[in-house]
């Protein structure tokens, strides 16, 4: 286990248990957006982030929409055999790789990703109110400096 930093910023990171509080608030925040998404659309916000994915990478393998999700490919198949039983995706064997899927949205998919826009908006929207215009802004770079830092696994390597 490496040696705790002792930095101002990391004390202080500590000591106001950041940690707990990005955890608590995004939990709350997923519960609201997945109350709001499966009102709307029936799906899970994960099964509409797949739909998503599958929209903007244009017949991806599940494979491909594993590593853009930044989760494991077995939790991706899962997800996409419940979309493919529902209609939402259809999922045929790749000419290249006979032993890969390549993801394409049913109309139903096509359906359900535009009515899940509205509760997506709704969920930024109360964010967006919960906050000042600066407070927004600085959450913004603050978790994009966050998610780059964190790209790569630093606890527990060797």
């Amino acid at each position: 286990m490496p040696k705790r930093n002792t930095s101002p910023s990391a004390v202080a990171a500590h000591e106001l248990r950041v940690y707990h509080r990005l955890q608590q608030a995004a939990h709350l925040i997923r519960k609201e957006a997945d109350r709001a998404v499966s009102g709307a659309t029936g799906l899970t916000v994960a099964q509409v982030s797949v739909l998503t994915v599958v929209h903007f990478l244009a017949d991806p393998t599940q494979r491909e929409v594993a590593t853009e999700l930044g989760i494991n490919e077995p939790a991706v198949t899962d997800m996409v055999k419940r979309l493919v039983a529902s209609g939402h995706v259809l999922r045929t064997r790749t000419r290249r790789d006979g032993r890969a899927w390549t993801l394409t949205l049913t109309s139903i998919g096509k359906e359900t990703l535009a009515a899940s826009r509205k509760p997506f908006a709704a969920v930024n929207d109360l964010i967006g109110t919960s906050l000042s215009r600066a407070q927004v802004e600085d959450l913004a770079k603050t978790l994009d400096h966050l998610i780059r830092e964190f790209s790569q696994p630093v606890l527990g390597t060797k």
